[in-house]
């Protein structure tokens, strides 16, 4: 075993594919579940599971205790107010980086954010995406004399439910696959190896960067 990676958002699409990923590739994952009953798309991978919230600080000790890395994955998707996105898109980060900062060593954190980052004024949702990409930048500054390195990952459409759901025609589809560079949208298992990368020692002079995974997306809307 290479060491234990927590996880929140573990039974999301792109959570459990990279809880996957993770435990192919010899690590111990620990993630924080809320309702047990949504472990379904991880039976049979090796978990160990921190039964909480992202609000209590002692569920969040236990979640990161002896981490080499975490991986936030959890977010607010469906809302309208900016409240209906905050708490989980910026302040959990926030709350998380703080205790595992604490720890001896730290470990190195990493968010999953959206391209809708860079068009904040878009939606609530897109707000809360900006100001994680904001935060990430300040965590990694204040926490770099303790060699905590804090990224974030902006993907690209990925091919999830959700995108399924948002996208139910041929044609809907045909077209956000037409605004990637590559006329593809993503994989789970793509952002997977994306996090694979940015938890291990093979990012390790990689601090503050919101690193795009995003098929070339970005590039076709400037």
């Amino acid at each position: 075993m290479r060491g234990v990676i927590a996880l929140t958002g573990a039974t999301g699409f792109i959570g459990s594919a990279i809880a996957r990923k993770l435990v192919k590739e010899g690590w111990r994952v620990r993630a924080l579940i809320r309702a047990p009953l949504r472990r379904t798309r991880l039976e049979g991978v090796s978990i160990e599971w921190v039964h909480g919230t992202l609000e209590n600080i002692e569920h969040l000790e236990s979640l990161v205790s002896d981490a080499h890395a975490v991986v936030h994955c959890a977010g607010a998707v469906r809302g309208i107010t900016d409240a209906d996105f905050y708490d989980v898109n910026v302040e959990a980060v926030s709350r998380l980086a703080q205790i595992a900062a604490l720890r001896s060593p730290a470990p190195r954190f990493l968010s999953i954010s959206s391209l809708a980052a860079r068009e904040p004024n878009l939606s609530a949702y897109a707000a809360s995406k900006s100001g994680l990409i904001g935060l990430t930048e300040v965590l990694a500054a204040e926490y770099g004399p303790k060699n905590v390195r804090v990224n974030a990952i902006l993907p690209g459409a990925v091919e999830t439910a959700m995108y399924d759901e948002a996208n139910g025609t041929a044609e809907e589809k045909s077209y956000i696959t037409n605004l990637h560079a590559l006329k593809r949208v993503g994989s789970p298992d793509e952002l997977a190896q994306a996090a694979l990368y940015l938890a291990s020692d093979a990012s390790s002079f990689q601090s503050g960067t919101a690193m795009l995974v995003d098929g070339g997306l970005s590039i076709t809307r400037t």
